[in-house]
């Protein structure tokens, strides 16, 4: 089965941003509803294994140096994902960073590409 490179890598920083917003286990853990080492559990597969094996094909589809520039999406991710699930609002700053990353992975790209058709 054959994947989009940047759906692969989408995916793999959307698995391991949303674990990495611990007030969502804060806040089921002030519920009762999950223990500490649940909480660990949840970290350790999410955030660290299956965004591992989701980078690694990552890495193989577009190259680790294009990989690398799409790892700078995970914040972008981070905060609507902090939106959606937490209602956190979405700050000036937040946007400001946003539009800074999107502009510079896009400039990244555009530069690589600029360069590979010299």
């Amino acid at each position: 089965m054959v994947h989009n490179p940047k759906d692969i890598f989408l995916r793999a920083a959307v698995v391991s941003a949303i674990p990495g917003n611990g007030a969502a286990f804060c806040r089921l853990q002030s519920a009762g509803r999950t223990s500490r080492m649940g909480q660990y559990n949840i970290l350790a597969l999410y955030a660290s294994l299956i965004a591992f094996i989701l980078w690694a094909q990552a890495n193989k589809g577009l190259g680790s140096v294009k990989a690398g520039n799409y790892m700078y999406f995970q914040p972008v991710i981070t905060l609507i994902a902090s939106a959606i699930l937490l209602g956190e609002a979405i700050t000036v700053v937040g946007v400001t960073g946003c539009a800074l990353i999107i502009a510079g992975v896009w400039m990244g790209d555009w530069l690589t590409r600029r360069n590979a058709a010299k």
